[in-house]
C-alpha cells in the first residue's frame, strides 16, 4: 500500500512541477472560470431591485 501511495505522490509532484508555466496557469484559470454559469438577465434585475430597495429602507 505504501508503494502505491508513494507513486501517487510522485505523479502529483510531477504534474505540478513542469506544468506550472504561465501559459498553463492562464489556460487553467480561464477553463475554471468558463465553467461558472453567468446569472440570467432576470436574476440580475431582481438582485438589483432588492439591493436598491434595501438602500431606501
Amino acid at each position: 500500500m505504501s508503494n502505491a501511495w508513494n507513486q501517487t505522490r510522485q505523479m502529483k509532484r510531477l504534474d505540478m512541477g513542469p506544468m506550472t508555466i504561465p501559459e498553463y496557469n492562464d489556460w487553467r484559470v480561464r477553463r475554471i472560470n468558463d465553467n461558472i454559469p453567468e446569472p440570467s438577465h432576470e436574476t440580475v434585475s431582481r438582485w438589483r431591485n432588492i439591493y436598491e430597495s434595501s438602500l431606501l429602507n
